[in-house]
């Protein structure tokens, strides 16, 4: 069994660009390969509103991803909202949603809420309005998302983020035993994403 790690940060505008192909690939994996999602954690919670620079600059980010990519954003974020550089939250709401078996569903519902629906994962009520989204137990949820375990878990996701030495978002990395072979990330090809991948995963083995 190989293990195919994806990095990933519920809020990186890139993951979010590459969520189509991710989903693709998702539906065509070989049975033989298990997904692990690692919270990446792009910043650290805070409650400093971001720097209009730094507004300025992922808005032009945006702006290229629509122009490179074809991803659709909804810009009334950045005036009905007041940002703020601050994601963890957003992956410990991945991480608790991880503990009902809604990760990946979980991080796509937070994608919508603030790429298409402008409003700030970087706030408590717009992540439990995710969490209703997909149905997760609200109750454990909201215990969940900000005790011990889940912080542990963040941890331990870092470490394994860079155990295998990744630092941009988003990236896939397949394990087969000890080894580790990075996975080079298509935009909107994710029929050549596969053939690398299968490609990979059938010569490990030999």
């Amino acid at each position: 069994m190989s293990t195919l790690f994806y990095v990933v940060d519920p809020m990186c505008s890139w993951c979010y660009a590459f969520s189509p192909t991710w989903q693709k690939i998702l539906d065509n994996l070989p049975s033989n390969i298990k997904v692990v999602y690692v919270q990446g954690g792009l910043a650290p919670k805070s409650d400093s509103p971001m720097p209009i620079e730094m507004q300025t600059m992922l808005q032009g980010i945006w702006k290229q991803i629509h122009t490179s990519v074809g991803t659709e954003f909804n810009f009334d974020f950045w005036t009905k909202c007041t940002p703020r550089r601050s994601t963890y939250l957003s992956c410990q709401a991945a991480i608790a949603a991880r503990l009902q078996g809604k990760e990946y569903e979980m991080i796509s519902a937070i994608q919508k809420q603030y790429y298409l629906n402008a409003k700030n994962p970087s706030n408590h009520d717009t992540l439990i309005e995710a969490a209703n989204m997909i149905s997760l137990d609200m109750e454990k949820f909201s215990k969940d998302i900000e005790s011990e375990n889940v912080l542990s878990a963040l941890q331990n996701d870092f470490k394994i983020r860079d155990k295998i030495k990744i630092h941009s978002f988003p990236s896939l990395v397949l394990k087969y035993k000890n080894n580790y072979f990075p996975i080079k990330i298509e935009y909107n090809n994710p029929e050549k994403m596969l053939i690398n991948i299968n490609d990979l995963n059938d010569n490990i083995y030999f």
